[in-house]
């Protein structure tokens, strides 16, 4: 989703974002959490299906993932830690120097949970991370 809304910032530096811009999830970002709020029925699916493949991934593929920390019943919301989003030209970037991270497939997972939209990529403690990795196989 596009970073649209608002930026504040308090004396405390605790910073708020609202992203609206997403057609199934919204995004509330609070200090260091992102909290994803589901718009629709694909938008529960979708938080239910990060929830899952967090909770199913491999340590090397947790290394790629921003983590949930937190679900709520029926997909509502979760909670993940907050990351920077990547920009466009880091995005492209990488790529083209194909410096995105491989999926490992697993029978029964996702060929791959994720796009590679700049907004879908960001860093957490300086790795790269996925925050968006519901994409469904069609």
């Amino acid at each position: 989703a596009a970073r649209t809304g608002v930026v504040l910032t308090s004396q405390h530096m605790l910073d708020i974002e609202f992203h609206t811009a997403g057609t199934m999830r919204l995004t509330l970002c609070v200090g260091r959490y992102a909290l994803k709020f589901a718009r629709v029925r694909r938008g529960r699916d979708a938080n239910r299906r990060e929830q899952l493949e967090w909770s199913r991934a491999t340590p090397p593929r947790r290394e790629m993932l921003c983590p949930v920390l937190w679900a709520a019943p029926f997909g509502l919301v979760i909670v993940m830690q907050r990351a920077v989003a990547l920009t466009r030209q880091e995005q492209q970037e990488l790529l083209f120097n194909h410096g995105f991270p491989d999926w490992d497939y697993m029978p029964g997972g996702p060929r791959s949970p994720f796009e590679f939209k700049e907004t879908d990529w960001g860093r957490l403690d300086g790795r790269l991370v996925a925050l968006d990795y519901a994409a469904a196989d069609d």
